[in-house]
Parts: C-alpha cells; structure tokens; sequence
C-alpha cells in the first residue's frame, strides 16, 4: 500500500500544509482568505434608494452590496435577503435607502486564515464577508460559506480518494 498523494494535497504539503492521515486536521487554519475570495464587488453609496438597491441587487453576481459611507469607507453590506425581509416588514420601503438596512458585518483581511474567517460567518450567522487588504482597509472581495464549504469538500474527497491509490511503480 503506498500513498503517492495527489496534487491538490502535494502543493498543500509544499505551503507547509500537511493534511495526510498524521497531519493538519484543520487544514482551512493554514489557507489565507486571499485564496478563496471572489474578487468581484459591487459597491453601492449608503445613499442609494430601495429601488437602486433592488435594481442592482438582481443584477449582482453574488447578490450582496458593500455599502459606502460618504467618505467611500467601507460601512457595511446589504444582501438580496436583507430587502427581501424588508419588503415583507416594512410599508415603507420607498423611504429606505442602504444606510437604513445595511449589515454592519466586520471584515476580515486578505492575509488572515480562512477559520477566523468561518468563525466570524458562523458568529454573524451571514453567508459572506467582505476581505479588505490589510494595507488600505480597502475592500477587495468577498468571501462566501459556500466557497469555505467547497474547498472543504474538494479537500476530503480527494484524500479519501487519495487513501485507495496504489503506486504500481513502486512496486
């Protein structure tokens, strides 16, 4: 029986990361944020009406807005289920502008690991987080659960498939 690895769990081993049976458990502790972000944001001034929200809500790839303060400072995000309650709470809603119903969700820093990150998303109970570099506080992506979640299940998967490879090779 001879466990050769496969590339996934080789280039963790290179960056330190040693997920075999003996090794790291919490593999998601040693990844930073930066490697599971989505780069594309869409912002939104904290000004922005209800309708502009929606509007740009439907349109949005991941289906949440960072909102801008008047200084254009991160100052929390709005999501598809935050005007959905909205709508189903509130007759007022063409009063509303993003500032009313925004998230202030703390943000998390490119070069932090990927379990803080999870933790503050459990703690929120929210399904992203904006990612700022830790140089400019500037927002630079987002990172979602179902990212987080994915790179989890790819990672198990292919060690437990890992387990069964035999290299004839070697034999």
């Amino acid at each position: 029986y001879y466990n050769k690895g496969n590339k996934y769990t080789n280039d963790l081993l290179k960056i330190g990361i040693d997920v075999t049976k003996s090794g790291e458990k919490d593999f998601l502790g040693k990844i930073n944020v930066e490697k599971l972000m989505i780069p594309t944001i869409d912002f939104v001034s904290y000004k922005a009406t209800f309708k502009e929200l929606t509007e740009k809500l439907v349109t949005s790839l991941l289906g949440v807005l960072v909102v801008l303060d008047k200084n254009e400072v991160y100052s929390g995000i709005v999501s598809i289920n935050d005007v959905r309650q909205n709508l189903l709470t509130d007759n007022f809603t063409d009063l509303l502008i993003a500032d009313d119903i925004k998230q202030k969700i703390p943000i998390i820093y490119m070069d932090e690991k990927v379990s803080k990150a999870l933790k503050v998303i459990e703690k929120f109970n929210i399904d992203c987080i904006p990612v700022a570099d830790r140089e400019t506080n500037e927002i630079e992506g987002i990172l979602t659960h179902q990212n987080i979640t994915h790179a989890y299940y790819t990672h198990i998967e292919e060690w437990e498939a890992d387990q069964f490879l035999i290299d004839y090779d070697k034999k």
